[in-house]
């Protein structure tokens, strides 16, 4: 079988520029993830809202927190293959790739998450609907999380610029004066890494265009070329070759990354939703809104739907149906984790007070009666109990991992798939988007959404109609720029911004309570 990693996966869209805290018994995925960590962009990851407003607890989980969790499971998981697998074990994925992956895969995020992501694209878009006649012109004038990220690690990030030795290299200092751009060319290239390291963060492989809105998810076209790059550094076949033969491009240090994210998403959100009091188990094994449980189970089917498309299953997912029958059977799945995972030396419910009909497993009218004080100590525990809510989350988090399957690419192994078993995938599903609708959905959260995207999308208006307030150095990227490209300059700034600086910002603009003229940007 065919290697999982060539010499052309090291190769890099400019030579690699060594530093002097680099050495030769580096590795180049080494060198990748070092430079990532000790990068701007990774640091502001601490002051971006993962779940909940990170300035309202100092347990809730942010960003960087986040990202760091992720990149530890995503290890395990290749660790086990590593172990595990007969092809892993010749061809072992590489560590330090996967731990990459976990911790640059959210470095797009703007202030206030999602609800910042989304108030960036509707600027844009309707920027792009006021200010340019041909309205059905692409002009890539997109925002999106995981298109963001690829842009600051190849183009943004301050570290490298472009200093070949057929290029402008004998004009070094200039660069420092002029933030890696002269004479309107841009001559900055992120962090430099190499294509299989931007590989490893590509989880949507579709162009993102101002007329096709149905992509959500992808890259910029700005980022167009280096995508076809990678592509071929990684696969050795061109974008169009994949495309012909409709080959899905995602590489197992991104599917291993993928999973990491969403066990990580529905394990530690639920986790911070029980230390805040959001919810509780009682929640989870009987719910009495159902319009809220319609709501979950409509973006469960869609998770279904998307799982049916990807092909990785050998048989096909049924949806729910939104009746009685539909409603019970993803209450079941959604209490599955409290029930039967074992996670307590003694089990909450006794057998008999268990039955099962049509392959469905019930509780009996008493066994709910009996149990009802039993299951009310436990949910309790779970909120107030610190020992008790971190054994079940590590409990929950190993099954997810017990649970994983993999499908070796023989043609391409870079492009080898992880995923989960049917009834673990189900699990998860339930759980995450049960935590979604219930907890980012609520009026507490909403409040503070609504606020969210107030501010961004006052600071996109205020800077896009007043480019003199920007820092040095995106003003020198702004002036450089063309007319159509100068907005995405503005939202490539505000998604830099944390939380705190974004709301600072905000004040300075309209609050009474301004900050200081002297507090630099």
């Amino acid at each position: 079988m065919k290697p999982l990693y060539t010499t052309s996966d090291l190769t890099r869209e400019f030579a690699r520029i060594q530093d002097y805290q680099s050495s030769e018994f580096e590795g180049d995925f080494s060198f990748d993830l070092s430079n990532l960590t000790h990068s701007a962009c990774f640091r502001r990851l601490q002051g971006k809202t993962q779940l909940f407003p990170e300035m309202e607890n100092d347990f809730f989980r942010n960003r960087l927190t986040h990202s760091i969790e992720v990149a530890d499971i995503a290890s395990k998981i290749a660790k086990k293959l590593n172990h595990e697998h007969i092809y892993f074990k010749n061809q072992e994925i590489n560590i330090n790739l996967v731990r990459f992956a976990g911790l640059a895969h959210d470095l797009g995020h703007p202030p206030f998450g999602h609800v910042g992501e989304r108030a960036i694209n509707k600027a844009l878009i309707n920027h792009k609907n006021q200010h340019f006649n041909k309205k059905n012109r692409d002009i890539g004038l997109r925002y999106e999380g995981n298109a963001q990220t690829l842009r600051i690690l190849s183009r943004l990030e301050k570290k490298f610029v472009n200093i070949s030795e057929d290029g402008p290299n004998k004009n070094f200092p200039l660069f420092a004066q002029n933030e890696g751009i002269i004479e309107q060319t841009d001559f900055r290239i992120g962090l430099n890494l190499t294509y299989r390291s931007l590989a490893s963060i590509l989880k949507y492989d579709n162009e993102l265009t101002d007329n096709n809105i149905r992509n959500k998810k992808g890259y910029y076209k700005s980022e167009r070329d280096l995508v076809e790059q990678i592509k071929f550094y990684t696969t050795g076949k061109t974008a169009a070759y994949l495309r012909r033969h409709h080959i899905k491009f995602k590489t197992i240090e991104c599917s291993i990354m993928d999973i990491a994210d969403d066990i990580s998403y529905t394990a530690y959100d639920l986790e911070d939703a029980f230390k805040g009091r959001f919810v509780n188990m009682l929640d989870f094994l009987h719910t009495t809104d159902e319009s809220l449980i319609r709501k979950v189970i409509s973006e469960f089917n869609d998770s279904l739907k998307k799982a049916n498309n990807d092909d990785l299953y050998e048989k096909e997912f049924s949806l729910l149906t939104l009746d009685k029958s539909g409603i019970e059977d993803f209450q079941y799945i959604l209490s599955y984790p409290f029930l039967h995972l074992g996670w307590i030396d003694n089990p909450v419910i006794p057998k008999n007070h268990i039955y099962r009909k049509k392959n469905q497993t019930y509780l009996t009218e008493i066994g709910r009666f009996n149990i009802s004080s039993e299951l009310y100590i436990v949910s309790q525990k779970l909120i107030k109990n610190g020992y008790f809510r971190s054994y079940f989350i590590s409990q929950l988090i190993k099954y997810f991992i017990d649970s994983l399957e993999v499908k070796v690419n023989e043609d391409f192994p870079a492009l080898s798939s992880v995923y989960l078993s049917e009834e673990a995938f189900w699990v998860l599903e339930a759980l995450k988007q049960f935590i979604f609708i219930s907890q980012t959905k609520s009026a507490r959260l909403q409040i503070v959404d609504y606020r969210g995207e107030e501010i961004v999308t006052l600071l996109f208006d205020t800077l896009i109609k007043n480019p003199q307030l920007l820092p040095r150095d995106f003003r020198i990227m702004y002036e450089n720029s063309m007319v159509e490209t100068r907005p995405r300059i503005i939202a490539d700034y505000i998604s830099t911004m944390t939380n705190r600086y974004a709301i600072e910002f905000y004040a300075r603009l309209k609050s009474e309570n301004h900050q200081s003229i002297f507090k630099p940007f």
